[in-house]
């Protein structure tokens, strides 16, 4: 996509995170794309010339790293989810932040304000309605409970008896929640980028939810599968799904969001039955990998990047309009012509996540060895807290057979992690 690395080249961005996995998704080094993130052992072995990695015995969050940045003013700035913090410390330095302004963000993803912002569309969801823990009832069908904040399936519990009624009634009775009908099937997630004239949507992948040993909450995201999604889904079913991100997208786009968001979505798995379950008001987390899957999928080098001087791939007609997500989502935050355009197709890669849990809490080099032998690539993070990441494994190759089931390739990266507790 020449006109974005021309424009980076004369109006250079600086990315600020607090994981630098999340900057990565033009795969190099770009001309005018910086990074500012913690130093890390998988951020030291990268050796990006236009990423300083931060050092100061702990790991900053975003916001720190934006406290202590000396960036000039009117830099332009990304981050991966604006809050409104964010944006005061921007204000103060006075920084062009790209993101879209965080109080759509928040009425959009909210899980009680985001009924109300869908209006009639709410009939995607399954059925709902906005309580309180105080009034909550048990009468026999499981049913899903969600605090107004909550990512990844944290802050979402299936209620499945009296007693999970009393302990939220007793600890949280004037807490606002969603309740939500408890339907069974498998969940998927698409990303999208919204832009001036239309609205660009990715490739569905599987979402890997509640696997063991990788998590213990039966609701926590660990990974996605590109290829799985490809054969389970019909045609029909694909279409669907791009429609509503699509109609979200339109809604989003008339409220003033630009760039990237992504949606769950979950199919019964009796009717078929599709249903709204998430919006991300954000760059989802799939965002990084999803565009390295992409450069894999197209043999073309989509700009005269020159950095990558003497290794360009020629084009080949009709490849320049063939973008990656994150090109896509940087593009339009900076009001850059998307028409014409297409997001890459995807139709194999998957990656899994292995969050700290009560019996993994670190591994050895080894156990990372013995997973880049079967091909994965693997990185380690420093994170302490349970629930946090510790390992992200990425493969070129689906890791799942179907809905809930391994395939051979996941569970043999199970049993290694299994034996490492």
């Amino acid at each position: 996509m020449n006109i974005l690395y021309t424009h980076l080249s004369t109006k250079p961005v600086s990315y600020v995170t607090r994981d630098v996995e999340r900057a990565l998704g033009f795969g190099d080094d770009v001309e005018g794309f910086f990074i500012i993130s913690n130093k890390s052992t998988f951020a030291n072995t990268r050796g990006d010339k236009h990423a300083t990695m931060v050092d100061t015995g702990t790991v900053l969050g975003t916001r720190e790293l934006l406290e202590s940045s000396t960036l000039p003013e009117k830099s332009n700035v990304l981050i991966f989810k604006n809050t409104r913090g964010m944006e005061r410390i921007a204000h103060e330095h006075g920084w062009n932040l790209l993101n879209p302004p965080a109080r759509l963000s928040d009425m959009i993803e909210e899980k009680i304000s985001q009924v109300g912002w869908l209006g009639a569309l709410n009939t995607l969801l399954p059925s709902h309605h906005i309580s309180s823990c105080g009034d909550l009832l048990w009468s026999g069908d499981q049913y899903i409970v969600q605090f107004n904040h909550a990512h990844s399936g944290e802050g979402t519990l299936l209620i499945s008896s009296q007693k999970d009624v009393d302990t939220l009634r007793e600890k949280f009775p004037a807490r606002p929640v969603r309740v939500t009908q408890f339907v069974r099937g498998a969940m998927y997630t698409v990303n999208a980028v919204v832009h001036d004239s239309g609205v660009l949507v990715s490739s569905p992948s599987y979402q890997i939810t509640g696997i063991a040993p990788f998590t213990t909450n039966v609701f926590t995201t660990i990974g996605n599968d590109w290829g799985v999604a490809d054969t389970m889904l019909s045609a029909e079913q694909k279409e669907v799904i791009r429609s509503m991100a699509v109609t979200i997208g339109e809604n989003m786009r008339r409220d003033g969001w630009k760039g990237l968001f992504g949606i769950d979505v979950l199919v019964e798995e009796t009717t078929g039955t599709l249903y709204l379950i998430e919006i991300n008001a954000r760059q989802p987390a799939s965002t990084t990998y999803e565009s390295m899957l992409q450069r894999m999928e197209v043999d073309r080098q989509p700009h005269p990047n020159p950095c990558l001087s003497g290794r360009q791939a020629p084009l080949k007609k009709g490849r320049e309009y063939l973008i990656t997500t994150f090109e896509a989502h940087l593009a339009t935050l900076l009001d850059l012509d998307l028409s014409g355009y297409s997001l890459i197709p995807v139709t194999s890669g998957a990656q899994i996540i292995q969050r700290i849990t009560d019996g993994i809490t670190d591994v050895g080099e080894e156990v990372i060895a013995e997973m880049e032998n079967l091909g994965c690539t693997v990185r380690k993070y420093t994170n302490t807290k349970i629930g946090s990441e510790l390992l992200r494994i990425q493969s070129e190759k689906s890791m799942m057979n179907k809905h809930n089931l391994l395939d051979d390739l996941g569970q043999t990266i199970a049993h290694i992690l299994q034996r490492a507790t």
